[in-house]
Formats: structure tokens, C-alpha cells, sequence
């Protein structure tokens, strides 16, 4: 269950501050695309979906 938390917490980072979990923090005067930043929140979702389904139903 611990593991889920972690993941719940990542996918909440994920989806708040996208721009945060991309490589562009590592470098000066540089944002994501457009579909980094998307595709950064879909993955944020997936992870808050799927560790919610494991602490449902195991």
C-alpha cells in the first residue's frame, strides 16, 4: 500500500506541475512542448487511476 501512496503522490506532481518533471527545469530559458506537457498530466492520471484500482481491490 505504501507503494500506491508513493505512486498517487507522483501522479498529483505529475498533473500539478507537469513542467517540473520534465528535462527543462536542467536547462536555461526552456519550457516543454505542448504535447510533453500533456502527455506528462495523461501519465500523472494513469498512475492516480491505477493505484487507486490497487488499493480497492487488493
Amino acid at each position: 500500500m505504501f507503494g500506491e501512496v508513493i505512486l498517487i503522490l507522483f501522479g498529483i506532481l505529475a498533473i500539478a506541475k507537469p513542467e517540473f518533471l520534465s528535462n527543462s527545469w536542467k536547462y536555461k530559458d526552456v519550457e516543454p512542448s505542448d504535447a510533453a506537457i500533456f502527455f506528462t498530466k495523461l501519465i500523472g492520471l494513469i498512475l492516480i487511476i491505477f493505484s487507486l484500482i490497487r488499493i480497492i481491490f487488493y
